[in-house]
């Protein structure tokens, strides 16, 4: 029950609880072993109007894990580059990756090819799997990075032999996407397939703690620094997610729409890691900027029972008039993420979908239980418009990073590093929306350990932000009547840390 030192309780649907418990699961392998077992022959994911089970799945990531141990002999906690769109080889990638005890540093696959080099140099990636189209790019900054070996992806690879072939050679040869490249240096991937298929693969044991993503910020105000999310971080999302969404989905009925990049930590959390859990078949869209290419698509699988999306996405659901010209009727879920969908956006999408609300995609740090919740309730707003909420957690977060420049600043190892308070903000903002949990900056810490204890500098910087941050919600929020001052002084006398 809500009172003065839990306010945002209320604002939970009563069918979700307040807590959850520790996920029973030690890394994200043994999830993925264990849904792959669990829903075998159902289809896992859709692309170019063909599926894959499951199974296939796990038979291809497991395949593709045997290589990398084998063949290139990669390391626990070395780092593995993804350079691509929504097709099956992604999830094939990653989770090979995470088996094998690697850490998996997403990069957008539109990236320039100086964007490219500068997070391959940053995160020390050994090993980078890419689309073929940016074969020619790459080819040219091998020498400055830190790879060992390339493997690269044909579009058609993970589909049905004709059908990949035509595909791959349509993308090659007909709209000529894939540049002249020296294939001497590339590996296929279809070929580490195949020679992973001839070797056992060895299991790595990997803590709940361990690290499983490095997620880059986007780099809009300076250079994108990585983001470490551990296993633990990514199996409390997916549970955090199935208490507010799991009494309105059934394990191994829905079916997803994954029209977001995947390499993007929204849809990895939701579309790729959640989906998964649930046992939902995910349909694969490439491009989304081609609306009607989408559209297309949906008319073939019209029992979408899920979609996340963000604002541009939703509106354009509303101007194409999807609800009129598809079915949609098994649609149940509709979540949203990234920047605040807006008011109009929001309330012209409940009308045209007759009656589906767009639902927040969650807000969660790895802190205090308390700065935890308080952080959760800012985005229960009474009215379910994430657009009011937005101000507060901005003004809060700056004065969070003003403080940080300010008065923590001997903490970054890299005396030269010159963003300013402001740029921090922006770039914490861009990569943990709906991130979940983040350990620390990559490499811009001298050690992240004095950060987890209770008195230490992150903890007195929120305790210290605690006022700013609440008067803010306070000003947007005139229904709570609670004493700020007290409960920012009950904060600071709270529990202790999360491990």
């Amino acid at each position: 029950m809500a009172d003065v030192r839990t306010p945002w309780y209320q604002s939970y649907p009563k069918d979700v609880p307040y807590t959850i418990d520790k996920p029973p699961y030690q890394n994200l392998g043994q999830m993925f072993d264990d849904v792959c077992n669990k829903y075998g022959k159902r289809k896992a994911f859709i692309s170019f109007n063909s599926a894959v089970t499951f199974l296939d799945v796990k038979k291809a990531a497991d395949n593709l894990a045997a290589y990398l141990q084998h063949c290139v002999q990669v390391k626990k906690g070395e780092k593995l580059a993804v350079i691509l769109p929504n097709v099956i080889q992604y999830p094939v990638s990653v989770f090979a990756g995470l088996k094998c005890g690697m850490q998996i540093v997403n990069i957008n696959p539109l990236y320039t090819t100086h964007e490219i080099l500068g997070v391959l140099r940053d995160s020390k990636a050994k090993v980078v799997i890419c689309l073929e189209s940016i074969n020619n790019g790459l080819q040219k900054i091998l020498d400055q990075t830190y790879l060992e070996h390339v493997i690269s992806c044909g579009v058609g690879d993970m589909l049905p032999v004709l059908k990949g072939s035509v595909i791959n050679f349509a993308f090659r040869h007909l709209t000529r996407q894939v540049k002249p490249y020296d294939k001497k240096l590339f590996t296929p991937f279809k070929s580490c397939l195949y020679y992973g298929k001839h070797y056992r693969l060895q299991p790595v044991e990997c803590a709940f703690d361990d690290i499983a993503f490095l997620q880059y910020t986007g780099g809009t105000t300076g250079k994108p620094k990585g983001a470490m999310l551990s296993h633990g971080n990514i199996l409390s999302n997916v549970f955090q997610c199935h208490a507010m969404y799991g009494p309105r989905v059934k394990l191994g009925s829905e079916s997803i729409l994954t029209a977001l990049p995947l390499y993007h930590i929204f849809a990895m959390t939701i579309n790729l890691m959640y989906a998964m859990y649930i046992g939902a078949t995910n349909l694969l869209i490439v491009d989304p900027r081609k609306f009607e290419n989408l559209i297309t698509q949906l008319r073939k699988y019209p029992k979408i029972s899920i979609i996340t999306g963000v604002n541009t996405l939703f509106n354009a659901f509303v101007h194409y008039s999807v609800f009129d010209r598809v079915n949609l009727s098994s649609l149940n879920l509709v979540v949203g993420g990234g920047t605040a969908v807006q008011e109009g956006v929001a309330a012209r999408f409940l009308e045209a979908s007759g009656g589906i609300p767009i639902g927040s995609g969650g807000l969660y740090f790895k802190l205090n239980p308390s700065y935890l919740d308080a952080l959760n309730w800012l985005c229960a707003n009474p009215n379910d418009i994430l657009s009011k909420i937005a101000p507060p957690i901005r003004l809060g977060a700056k004065y969070f990073m003003e403080q940080v420049g300010m008065d923590q600043w001997n903490i970054f190892s890299d005396t030269n590093f010159s963003h300013s308070a402001e740029e921090w903000y922006y770039d914490i903002a861009d990569a943990i929306p709906i991130a979940g949990v983040v350990a620390s900056y990559v490499r811009h810490y001298t050690d992240t350990q004095p950060w987890n204890r209770v008195d230490g500098p992150l903890q007195k910087v929120l305790v210290g932000a605690m006022p700013k941050l609440f008067g803010a919600v306070k000003e947007y929020n005139t229904s709570f009547e609670g004493d700020f001052e007290d409960f920012q002084k009950s904060l600071a006398e709270d529990g202790k840390w999360y491990d």
